[in-house]
């Protein structure tokens, strides 16, 4: 389970304009205050695969069919040396996959496929192929490490509350979406974007951006800081002196 962090946007502006961008934000069956990343930064479509075990077994399936030492696969499929080491590096470098074994045998290979995701080879290595092709299209082989690269968060914004008094709460997973509400400032330069958040680890991870007319403004507290606790009371609803006399 992701640790969930509390996020509040107060905006300041022209209504119009800030009806406008609320209304290109929100998800196509959701409320108002609600917020797609997809509308901001959006995610190639051929990044939406399974993230996990499959990935990374396909990858390395990929990867033994194409190493120019695996003597176990036609030479015809071989990338050369060249090649081969830039996929890995990049692999190592964005997502830290080198524990791959990349010069497994086309039994093996078979035999994993089948038994464990019911798969044939060939679909199974074909699979790891579009991965790679993700990897370097877009830096990242799925879904999970282009939202974090990206979004700043795996899941977006979600768990939104009803919008009110010119601001938007809701949730985001491990992280704050920075890079999201940054690009957003971009787009609506003439609304004035205040995005605080809070992790539920209470008065840890705490932060305040401020972003106005392609300036910006940014606060991140030490933990357990008066002004970290300032933060996590408006986003969370929770003081200090609360939560010890719970204790």
């Amino acid at each position: 389970m992701p640790n969930h962090f509390m996020s509040k946007i107060y905006l300041e502006g022209d209504q119009k304009r800030i009806q406008e961008m609320l209304e290109h934000v929100k998800y196509d069956d959701g409320d108002i205050g609600s917020l797609d990343c997809n509308k901001i930064i959006p995610m190639p479509e051929s990044l939406n695969m399974e993230s996990g075990s499959i990935e990374w077994e396909s990858i390395g399936a990929y990867l033994s069919k194409v190493n120019p030492l695996n003597t176990d696969f036609p030479i015809d499929d071989k990338l050369s040396f060249e090649e081969f080491n830039k996929i890995n590096d990049i692999l190592d470098d964005t997502i830290g996959f080198r524990h791959l074994c990349t010069i497994m045998s086309y039994q093996h290979i078979a035999h994993n496929a089948n038994a464990r995701f019911r798969m044939s080879p060939d679909e199974f290595i074909d699979l790891g192929a579009k991965y790679v092709s993700n990897l370097l299209k877009y830096g990242a082989t799925s879904w999970y490490y282009w939202r974090y690269n990206n979004w700043g968060s795996k899941w977006g914004a979600y768990d939104a509350e009803p919008f009110a008094n010119n601001t938007m709460t809701f949730k985001t997973a491990n992280a704050p979406i920075i890079p999201v509400i940054s690009k957003l400032g971009s787009m609506y330069q003439d609304i004035k974007i205040t995005y605080k958040f809070a992790d539920e680890d209470i008065g840890r991870n705490t932060g305040m951006i401020t972003l106005f007319n392609l300036a910006s403004d940014s606060c991140m507290p030490a933990d357990d800081s008066e002004e970290a606790w300032e933060i996590v009371r408006e986003c969370w609803g929770l003081s200090r002196d609360e939560l010890e006399n719970d204790e």
